[in-house]
């Protein structure tokens, strides 16, 4: 993850008004930061997972955050 996926591309996707979630994915980490759209256009707080299941409720998509890396 570099600084630019937590500063230029995440301010580039949201000035796309269809774009409501964007995904840092780091496999070193073993992590997902997840930056989503609030209602009104505002941004969330972004969320750290690192288990659990990832909700999309815009489009009805769940991912288990496991899924997403290789066995340790």
């Amino acid at each position: 993850m570099t600084k630019r996926d937590r500063t230029d591309k995440l301010a580039g996707y949201f000035e796309v008004a269809s774009v409501e979630h964007y995904l840092i994915i780091d496999p070193e980490a073993r992590e997902i930061i997840w930056h989503r759209r609030a209602t009104g256009g505002t941004l969330n707080p972004p969320q750290t997972l690192r288990e659990g299941v990832l909700r999309f409720d815009s489009p009805g998509i769940a991912l288990a955050v496991a899924d997403l890396f290789p066995a340790p």
